[in-house]
């Protein structure tokens, strides 16, 4: 499949979360080579939605957490130059496999390097955010059947967008243990980026703070730019939708390869980053 049709992507979707959820209650679970988390969960959805989405000779490819790794760097070259569905199986396995609600299934699409569009599933809640084309909708209370979904889907509502003392800053893992934040919200560390992107886009987060893959940001990175926030590194560039080595690691060789380099911080914007990165001191 080379087009984001947005009812075929809610049923990848239902069905990735169904076979999460059969797992869910006692998963199995292993240990990968860099000692993170791996469930039988992560593993059965990306080999379902490599079968459903992966068709090289039709110029569709897959870059996948737990598959990345075993492509050749051939086929990898192409899923950039060409369209490309970047998925994220369980972002939050720890969570997951802990019985804790903050994980989901991702599903963003990228065409010559360009993420276009995205969706994310919160199974364990029962929320679903997509994009069509310019709009951005969600339900709060996502039917399990595609067609009940197209139904139940609608734009987001508005909301204030603020950073005040009263809202949540989100840290991802590697800044939340070895960096710190002193500034006057409270923090969290979900151990998912889907659930803190999603965060940002209903107000429960007043900003996040990242060190991230491709995968784990690329459907929430979308949704984020296209609510309005302010999305940049560390170093103030802009964080946009183009993959490229000026913002992710993209050697063949490195053991860091399609994470990005160095943190991000995603908020309301660009006064709201600014200020979250003053009361931060994060990890090299």
């Amino acid at each position: 499949m080379k087009e984001w049709r947005r009812r075929d992507i809610v049923g990848l979707l239902l069905e990735s979360g169904a076979i999460a959820m059969r797992g869910y209650d006692a998963p199995h679970r292993s240990f990968k080579d860099d000692d993170s988390i791996v469930t039988g969960a992560d593993t059965e959805i990306e080999d379902f939605l490599t079968r459903e989405l992966n068709c090289p000779e039709e110029g569709s490819f897959i870059i996948g957490e737990e598959t990345a790794g075993t492509y050749s760097d051939e086929y990898l070259a192409a899923a950039l130059r060409k369209t490309a569905w970047v998925i994220d199986p369980i972002d939050g396995t720890s969570p997951y496999a802990n019985q804790i609600p903050t994980w989901g299934v991702s599903i963003a699409l990228m065409e010559n390097s360009v993420i276009r569009e995205g969706a994310i599933y919160l199974p364990a809640m029962n929320e679903l955010y997509i994009t069509d084309g310019d709009s951005l909708l969600w339900t709060p209370s996502c039917p399990k059947h595609p067609a009940a979904v197209s139904a139940a889907l609608r734009p987001l509502p508005p909301f204030e967008k603020r950073c005040d003392a009263s809202g949540i800053i989100g840290l991802s893992q590697k800044i939340a243990k070895a960096g710190f934040y002193r500034g006057p919200h409270s923090v969290q560390a979900v151990s998912s980026c889907v659930f803190s992107m999603t965060g940002l886009l209903t107000g429960r987060y007043a900003g996040y703070l990242a060190t991230v893959k491709l995968w784990d940001i690329a459907a929430g990175l979308v949704m984020v730019l296209r609510r309005g926030f302010c999305s940049q590194m560390l170093t103030g560039a802009p964080l946009g939708l183009e993959v490229n080595e000026s913002f992710y690691e993209l050697d063949p060789a490195s053991k860091r390869r399609w994470r990005l380099h160095g943190h991000a911080v995603f908020a309301p914007d660009a006064d709201a980053a600014e200020e979250i990165l003053r009361y931060s001191e994060l990890p090299r």
